[in-house]
This record gives structure tokens, sequence and C-alpha cells, in this order.
């Protein structure tokens, strides 16, 4: 797979040698980003449950027809596009958290707290200034546990500005 660089394997189970087709398949998903189909005569519970485990994007018992093979190799090829597209706009996401110098909170539509950025504005600072010289996921991390206990209480901070809520579900909710 290193080589050649395919867009999809069709794997067997049954292969010669000390490894299997599982084995191969989970080598492959560690090293490469690449779907793999099980193709196989293999249909018990136990050569499944292994398989399951390596995520693939199909699995195809013998005999088959062309047909079913050309339609689960076009769902394989769509969904890890997808896969992709959706790992690109979770990166940009959290680019764009990490660039916020405000706390960003994420409310369920009953007001139940379902995310928390809250950093302090000296480790928001130093992890832009770093930004180019770390890695795109690495944090610098600024010992201030007050203030990050102080964030999650009901009491409010002394001096704080007042919190502006932009809206939820398009309802504008004043200040806190």
């Amino acid at each position: 797979a290193a080589q050649s660089r395919p867009d999809l394997v069709l794997m067997d189970i049954g292969l010669e040698g000390s490894m299997d087709g599982i084995e191969a398949a989970e080598a492959i998903r560690k090293r490469h980003d690449v779907p793999v189909i099980f193709l196989t005569a293999h249909s018990d519970a136990a050569t499944l449950a292994r398989a399951k485990v390596t995520g693939p994007f199909g699995y195809i018992l013998k005999p088959f027809e062309e047909r079913e093979l050309r339609i689960n190799i076009e769902i394989a090829l769509y969904r890890h596009q997808m896969q992709n597209e959706l790992k690109e706009r979770e990166h940009l996401f959290q680019t764009t958290l990490e660039s916020i110098d405000d706390a960003v909170i994420n409310t369920d539509a009953e007001m139940r707290l379902q995310f928390l950025e809250e950093r302090p504005l000296v480790e928001r600072t130093e992890a832009r200034a770093l930004r180019g010289r770390r890695g795109p996921h690495e944090r610098v991390s600024v010992a201030d546990g007050e203030q990050r206990n102080r964030s999650l209480r009901r009491e409010p901070l002394v001096g704080a500005a007042p919190v502006r809520t932009v809206g939820v579900n398009g309802a504008g909710y004043g200040d806190l």
C-alpha cells in the first residue's frame, strides 16, 4: 500500500503466511489513510467481530456479484471522502476556537452546558505567539488553576465585564 498509494484496498481475510487479512487491514489502517473492504468467504461471528474492530468500509461475502462489488466500492470511496472533509472541518473549527480571545460556551436548547472553552488571556496570547513554532495541536499550558476554577463557579468574577449572549436558536438573551 505504501508504494502504490491505492484509493481503496480489497482485502481477503484468508491470506497465506503468518498474517491474515484482518491483521493486514489493521496495519494498513494504522499507517495509511486508505479505506478497506473485506472480500471473504468467512461469515462466522468471531471473524466478523475481529474484522469490525479494524473499521472496514465494507464486508462482502464470496461468492459475490460484480454489481455488489461496484456498489460497495462507490460507497466506501464516498464515505472516505466525507470522513476526510469532516476531519478538515474539525481542524478548522479547532483552529478557530484556539484563535478566539473570549470564552466559548455552547448549550443545548434547554440551556444545558455542552461545551466550554475558557482559557486565561495570557495562555491564549502565549499559544498564539508560539503557534508558528509548535505543532498545530500543541497547547501552551499556563499554571492558572484559580482562574479556571472561578470560571466554572456560579459566582461572578471580580472586575469581569458582563457576558453578552448573542442568542440561542435565534433568541437573544441580553446581559448575564
